[in-house]
Order: structure tokens, then C-alpha cells, then sequence
């Protein structure tokens, strides 16, 4: 298993995405907002899966592609742990606590919602759904980025119906 997230994670480290757009000019509405946070939260999850912290989310680490689609980039301070949150979940409590390093899976979520407060363009104002998610971030409330994702998601959702999107 650690072989092959170390192999991921050297895939991820060198890939090379040409023809990107920094965040500022693909900012232009609150839709894009939303996706962009989606996205960065999407990855976040699948990385910490893979027991990988990125250690370094913020907006020039987020890029917009002409497929667009958002990417996080820059790996060059994310580290490889010993597994995902659900692994450390599962583990007996004697070693969780001899090794407790998810600060960085914590330290993730907390940057995503530090995006939201640091927007890179003023094109774009923040609906007040996404405002009080990204809070929720900060605040620790969630354990892990799936979670994360799944309230990101429904905080959206509530924001279409009451009209504010």
C-alpha cells in the first residue's frame, strides 16, 4: 500500500498541466466560486484517501484549465502519511494516539475555507452559504473532506433554493 501512494503521489508531484489559467481570471461568477471550492474539496478528499496532504491550498495552487475543469496543483510541500482518516479511525486506539498526524488532513480543510476568505478577484462576491461552509471549515466541524464535501454540496443546494445563485 505505501508503495503505491508513494508511486501516486510522484505522479501527482510531476504532472505537468499546460495551458492553464490562474484563479483570478476564471473567477468571473459566483457559480465559478462554487465549483472551484467543489473541486479543490473533491481532490482534497481523494488525496487524503490516499493518505496524501497537500500542506499548501491556496489560490495559486488553484488552476483553471480550458476544459474547465479546476485543478489543485503544486505538490511540493504535500507529504505522504501512513494512511486516510478512515484508516486512523480504525486503528487501535494505543497506536492512533502513539501516532496521531492528522493535523495535515485538518490543515487541509482549513486552507479550502481560507480560499473563500482570500478570493483572488473582487469580480466575485460571496454568497453568504458558501461564507458560513467555508467558517464551518475553519471551525474544524468536519472530520474529514468527504464530509466535507457532502455539506459543501448541500450548503449549495440551499443556496440555488432560496434564490441566491
Amino acid at each position: 500500500r505505501i508503495t503505491d501512494v508513494s508511486r501516486t503521489y510522484q505522479r501527482l508531484k510531476y504532472t505537468i498541466a499546460p495551458l492553464m489559467f490562474e484563479s483570478d481570471e476564471a473567477l468571473t461568477k459566483v457559480e465559478d466560486l462554487w465549483d472551484a471550492i467543489e473541486a479543490v474539496l473533491v481532490a482534497v478528499a481523494e488525496l487524503h484517501e490516499l493518505g496524501i496532504f497537500h500542506n499548501d491550498i491556496r489560490w495559486p495552487n488553484v488552476m483553471f484549465d480550458p476544459l474547465a475543469t479546476w485543478k489543485l496543483v503544486d505538490f511540493d510541500h504535500a507529504s505522504v502519511g501512513p494512511g486516510s482518516l478512515a484508516h486512523w479511525a480504525r486503528l487501535n486506539p494505543q497506536i492512533r494516539d502513539t501516532f496521531q498526524d492528522t493535523s495535515s488532513a485538518m490543515s487541509d480543510l482549513y486552507a479550502v475555507g481560507c480560499l473563500v476568505d482570500k478570493l483572488p478577484s473582487s469580480q466575485v462576491e460571496t454568497p453568504p452559504a458558501l461564507a458560513a461552509f467555508a467558517a464551518s471549515l475553519k471551525d474544524m466541524t468536519h472530520d474529514n473532506a468527504k464530509d466535507a464535501v457532502a455539506a459543501l454540496q448541500q450548503a449549495r443546494e440551499e443556496d440555488r433554493t432560496m434564490g441566491c445563485d
